[in-house]
């Protein structure tokens, strides 16, 4: 008749860790050999999830078995996020990015503020904090990560621009006659404010690009006097107009006509047309002016 072996399992509890996990034994008598198996396999596993394991007497001269439930628990895992601190409300989106210490995918919630947000891409429709969230849900292997929200400030006026950050050096931010919005440094008649409206260098002359286009136009037999000028798309703080004026003194009087609903430059301006209601016929003079202003 076969000896009697009672087997005793041990680490039975485990932390994925992308490595198998065993359990251990000790018999009594002691060193008596065993088999384990996991589930059935004799392969140890890596996945989290509970497994029974079964122990079996391998020693022809003994007979027994044990059995236990080895559980291998789920990583924590943490988010990084860091989306930049602020935007320009210029109309272009945002593609935000995150990394999780699970290596699997995050996704992204809108919390609150001004903006739509499909998948990763982020665009904001005002000015304005948003709040934007990064999650991920954890698998078998990974528990849940903790929520992360950060908050992007998206801003419309020339003084917290980043069109200001990109073309100045921080040196030049400290300087108004330089980097202010009535400055003109490339001294090609256009301020840095007027440069800021309308998406341009304000180091590179742009004297000689047409920018404020004077033409005639003709409707229904009558000429009217318009410009056409450039201007940023979805800056609610921000106006670009044409004002008219048929004294130098009162201006937009009369008030001039949009006569269209701009062309997209794709450079987050627009181009857009300004006619003045009175035809060149009226025997009035008349004179047209860019005006902008921004907070």
């Amino acid at each position: 008749m076969d000896n009697v072996v009672t087997i005793h399992l041990a680490s039975l509890s485990h932390t994925y860790d992308g490595f198998s996990k065993s359990a251990t034994y000790t018999t009594t008598p002691a060193g008596v050999a065993v088999v384990l198996t996991y589930n059935g396999s004799g392969t140890a596993p890596t996945d989290g999830g509970s497994y029974t394991v079964m122990a079996t007497s391998a020693d022809p001269l003994f007979e027994g078995s044990s059995s236990a439930t080895m559980t291998i628990a789920p990583a924590a895992q943490a988010i990084t996020f860091s989306p930049p601190a602020s935007v320009p409300f210029d109309g272009n989106p945002l593609a935000l990015t995150a990394t999780a210490g699970s290596g699997l995918p995050v996704s992204f919630g809108l919390v609150s503020g001004p903006a739509t947000l499909l998948g990763n891409v982020l665009t904001p429709t005002g000015s304005g904090p948003l709040v934007v969230r990064a999650s991920q849900a954890g698998n078998g292997n990974h528990q849940p990560a903790a929520d992360v929200d950060t908050t992007i400030t998206v801003t419309s006026d020339y003084g917290n621009s980043d069109w200001k950050t990109t073309h100045f050096t921080p040196a030049e931010l400290l300087v108004p006659a330089v980097s202010g919005p009535l400055a003109d440094p490339d001294g090609d008649g256009f301020s840095n404010l007027i440069e800021f409206s309308m998406n341009l260098d304000p180091k590179a002359s742009d004297r000689h690009r047409g920018l404020c286009v004077y033409q005639e136009v003709e409707i229904s037999g009558q000429t009217y006097p318009a410009i056409t000028i450039r201007r940023r798309i979805g800056y609610p703080g921000m106006t670009s107009i044409v004002e008219a004026s048929l004294n130098l003194s009162s201006w937009n009087h009369p008030v001039p006509v949009e006569t269209d609903d701009g062309t997209d430059n794709g450079d987050g301006t627009e181009t857009i047309q300004f006619r003045s209601p009175l035809p060149l016929s009226s025997q009035n003079r008349q004179w047209l002016r860019l005006r902008v202003t921004a907070p």
